[in-house]
């Protein structure tokens, strides 16, 4: 649109030609860096933290605009957006209510809760999880709550609550930089501890001793009603398990990856409700999914791995809406394991 505004030829292919711009699109990021490499000449569009890693590798490679900020001066300080949905002439056209039926349910879509925080350049260590939950803690209790800690037995301790990563930052020197706002999105499966946090967000917060402030607050409850759905991880899923003191980690293609998920749910399920679960469920695996390695706490030092990306999950559909609110898998209140529906499949 910009090239053909301003009379600019441009061509879609990787071919170099004289007078004109060549727009080249790849399957990834990193598969953008060495063409930055080979062309002195060339332009990329990278996002973090692949542009982190192109500065280290490309010789005097520069930032010649960032979109984000970019973005921010012409919309009033708001993030630029993630994501969008886009529908042809012929679509808008001829199924005008599939598009509404569509949107509706993606307004519909929403977390339990979600908030937007007020930042004044807040810089924060990308391992920043126990931070995070100490920070919730002491938001329940300063809102009268004193149930979490009545979920627990002589071997397991579970708190019915998980919480996204931290969105609306960029990423620079392994820390977090948050220039006006950041997102957050917490589901509590207890309605009492909801209360609780709620309340406790009026009073002050900090966040490694920088002051942050609520701006707004999204409520919704929603309630799962499908067997069958693809997921997106909003935070990365942590399974793992110790024998003899030493903790072994798993990944999605292990063959004891889906065993391990139903034995934390039936833990969970059965710590809550006190009945067992009535089925399985099955997690699949869509597309590679990207391994994450947290510092979580150090003195001992405790590091946490675990997957995000999307996956398949199939089961009973009173199992999903739990774990829709607790999360998948181990840590969930360290914020490990929040999902987001994409779609629901047949």
């Amino acid at each position: 649109y910009i090239l053909t505004k301003n009379s600019i030829k441009f061509n879609l292919s990787s071919e170099i030609k004289d007078d004109e711009v060549s727009i080249t699109t790849a399957s990834s990021a990193q598969e953008i860096i060495p063409l930055l490499a080979k062309n002195s000449e060339c332009f990329g569009v990278l996002g973090e933290p692949v542009l982190s890693n192109a500065l280290k590798k490309v010789q005097d490679l520069k930032i010649a605009l960032d979109i984000q900020n970019e973005y921010s001066k012409i919309n009033n300080n708001e993030s630029f957006p993630q994501a969008c949905f886009v529908a042809k002439d012929e679509m808008i056209l001829n199924h005008e209510k599939v598009l509404k039926r569509v949107i509706s349910l993606l307004k519909d879509n929403k977390e339990f809760i979600k908030y937007q925080v007020k930042t004044n350049n807040l810089i924060i260590p990308i391992n920043y999880h126990y931070q995070l939950q100490s920070l919730i803690y002491s938001i329940i209790r300063n809102g009268g709550g004193n149930k979490l800690h009545d979920f627990n037995d002589n071997l397991k301790n579970f708190k019915f609550f998980s919480f996204s990563l931290l969105y609306g930052g960029s990423f620079h020197d392994k820390k977090l930089y948050f220039k006006s706002h950041m997102h957050l999105t917490i589901r509590f499966l207890d309605d009492e501890i909801s209360n609780n946090f709620e309340q406790g967000l009026k009073l002050d917060m900090q966040l490694f001793n920088q002051k942050i402030e609520l701006e707004s607050i999204e409520i919704k409850c929603d309630r799962i009603n499908c067997t069958k759905i693809l997921i997106k991880m909003l935070s990365p899923i942590n399974v793992d398990r110790t024998v003899d003191d030493i903790r072994i980690n798993y990944n999605p293609k292990n063959k004891r990856y889906n065993e391990l998920i139903n034995q934390n749910l039936k833990d969970k399920y059965k710590m809550y409700f006190n009945i067992d679960i009535p089925s399985l469920i099955t997690l699949e695996q869509v597309g590679n999914n990207k391994k994450y390695v947290t510092l979580y706490k150090e003195n001992p030092s405790l590091y946490i791995t675990a997957y995000g990306g999307y996956f398949i999950l199939k089961g009973d559909s009173k199992l999903i809406d739990f774990l829709y609110y607790t999360g998948l898998g181990a840590r969930n209140s360290c914020g490990f394991g929040l999902f987001d529906i994409v779609e629901v499949l047949k």
